[in-house]
């Protein structure tokens, strides 16, 4: 653990220091305009012809739109402002140097790392002299492939690492925008406490087009035991093996290994409802995923108070939970581009055409697929693919839920930003039926935000508050799998980070996500529950209990403090 915490922080004091191989976004504004519907309709047409390397709306206002958040580059700037101007518009700037703010991340995330590790190792790293040392990067990706091959070994992790130490030191950087290693050893503190306690936990996964594992936790109570051991394949971690792209793109993909799993597999029977929280499609939306792992913590730490036990957060309910859909993508954010949104995947076609690569994995499920919202252009960061699930991170999602929908009552995928929970259809009209009845869930979760926190979460259709969005994830699970309560949540903030959040705001932003999660779990349970009775006070005792659970953080951020709830 010290020596993956030293490696991290190598690493982050290359980037701070010298940036040399990361995308430069030195002197990229981001501005915000204010207009009325038919000016930004109008500007929004004219740019959405530019790539994305010259301009890109980060923030749309929906059909009744009122604002955009744009980022624009300084070559196009004088081109940016001439469409504004012709239209009347007056941008006013947000951030004036986007290089900056990440770099101001990068360093808050290197401080936290800094403060959990011991004086020595702190006194050693900042002695470093990154910039007359060109050993340094070799010598940081020795620490990642010992600790790669360490982490692919469960049973050699077991004797390695006392549990409770363990524990103790990947906490301090729960609060931390985690590298893919960290993933990993996060998992692998709950699979020591699940196989050595309470085999509560169980890892499948899927693969991404570079062949890293896409993981997937099943939470629950009711697990086989034969299903207790962590499952060993040769895990290619952020820093893999080096493979020709050649031969990783004529691979077949039929030997992908993905997630082809039933869940009756691992549960000794079927008889809870189950909340699925997809997390981590788009590579540069880094609070998405952080705040998933947060809520795994959550869900399989036992504290020390005698009321507060998670497994009452399990014991009615199965929780699927997939951290990191597009690890390709997240890290090559942190190793090239920050911003970068989509997968990595390659189509050799477009490739000697346009030189792109990767797909918007939130516009490849196949629903309404190509439709608005989604780009034919390779180039485009909301391209859609060459066809409904050309990504086996998608195909590897898409194959659990498929065989495993009966077990699966909700699902929420988690995005970033604005402050939104989005009811479907993303696509467009018509609603569905039972939209009403989805919205007014919707809006008590926003109510349960606002009350832990202060923030205001607006809720709605995504056309409408946001923007159209044909083939993503939550409307194929509500249309074609059947899974009536289908959301989107887009977490913090409104526009003043964006996707570039200090790390600072993960806790009070998971626990704004949590307490909307749990909401719509409990309006689930309440909607579809067979008899009356002791199944309310089982439901009002659930959520009695989630509350306590996210109250009780020895990690929390508190907006307000000593705030107190009822289970209502």
């Amino acid at each position: 653990m010290k020596l993956l915490i030293l490696a991290w922080l190598l690493l982050y004091q290359q980037i701070l220091t010298n940036p040399i191989d990361h995308r430069s976004y030195a002197n990229y504004h981001v501005l915000e305009i204010d207009g009325d519907e038919q000016q930004l309709k109008t500007f929004r047409s004219e740019i959405e012809q530019y790539p994305a390397y010259d301009i890109e709306i980060w923030q749309y206002g929906g059909d009744n739109i009122k604002n955009l958040h744009v980022l624009v580059s300084p070559n196009f700037y004088t081109k940016f402002s001439k469409i504004a101007d012709d239209l009347e518009l007056k941008p006013v700037l947000k951030v004036d140097n986007v290089n900056e703010l990440i770099k101001s991340q990068l360093k808050e995330n290197f401080n936290l790392l800094l403060n959990s590790i011991s004086s020595s190792k702190r006194e050693e790293i900042e002695e470093q002299s990154l910039n007359s040392n060109p050993h340094v990067i070799q010598y940081v990706q020795s620490i990642l492939d010992d600790e790669a091959s360490l982490l692919n070994d469960a049973a050699g992790y077991f004797q390695q690492e006392d549990l409770k130490d363990l524990v103790k030191r990947s906490n301090r950087v729960l609060g931390v925008y985690p590298r893919l290693q960290h993933f990993w050893l996060m998992f692998m503190k709950d699979f020591m406490i699940s196989f050595k306690k309470h085999k509560r936990i169980r890892l499948i996964t899927g693969s991404s087009f570079e062949q890293r594992e896409i993981p997937l936790l099943i939470i629950s109570t009711n697990l086989r035991e034969n299903y207790s051991k962590v499952r060993t394949k040769k895990r290619i971690h952020g820093n893999h093996r080096k493979k020709s792209l050649e031969k990783i793109i004529s691979k077949n993909r039929s030997e992908n290994y993905r997630i082809l799993s039933t869940v009756e597999q691992y549960f000794k029977s079927i008889n809870k409802p189950g909340i699925f929280i997809e997390a981590g499609i788009h590579a540069r939306e880094w609070i998405s995923p952080a705040v998933a792992l947060w809520m795994i913590d959550k869900l399989t730490k036992t504290s020390p108070l005698k009321d507060i036990n998670s497994q009452n957060l399990i014991e009615n309910v199965n929780w699927f939970i997939a951290p990191l859909v597009n690890p390709d993508g997240y890290e090559y954010t942190h190793e090239n581009d920050r911003l970068w949104r989509k997968t990595r995947s390659v189509e050799y076609d477009n490739l000697q055409k346009t030189h792109c690569r990767g797909v918007d994995g939130n516009r490849n499920f196949d629903i309404k697929w190509g439709e608005e919202g989604a780009s034919a252009d390779p180039c485009m960061n909301n391209y859609q693919g060459s066809k409904p699930f050309s990504e086996p991170e998608m195909q590897s999602i898409a194959d659990f839920i498929t065989k495993n929908s009966k077990q699966i009552r909700a699902y929420v995928a988690l995005h970033s930003y604005s402050q939104k929970i989005l009811v479907p259809w993303s696509f467009g009209l018509p609603k569905p039926d039972d939209y009403d009845t989805l919205r007014t869930i919707a809006k008590k979760a926003a109510k349960e935000i606002q009350k832990l926190s202060g923030k205001d979460y607006e809720v709605g259709a995504s056309p409408e508050i946001l923007y159209a969005a044909s083939g993503n994830s939550a409307d194929w699970v509500k249309a074609k799998r059947n899974i009536k309560y289908s959301y989107v949540i887009e977490l913090r903030d409104k526009g003043k980070y964006g996707f570039l959040l200090p790390p600072k705001e993960i806790v009070p932003t998971a626990q704004e996500a949590f307490i909307a999660i749990g909401t719509i779990v409990k309006e689930a349970m309440i909607k579809t529950k067979e008899k009356k009775g002791d199944h309310d006070n089982m439901i009002k005792s659930w959520y009695k209990q989630f509350k306590n659970i996210l109250f009780n953080d020895e990690f929390e951020y508190k907006d307000k403090t000593n705030q107190k709830f009822d289970a209502n």
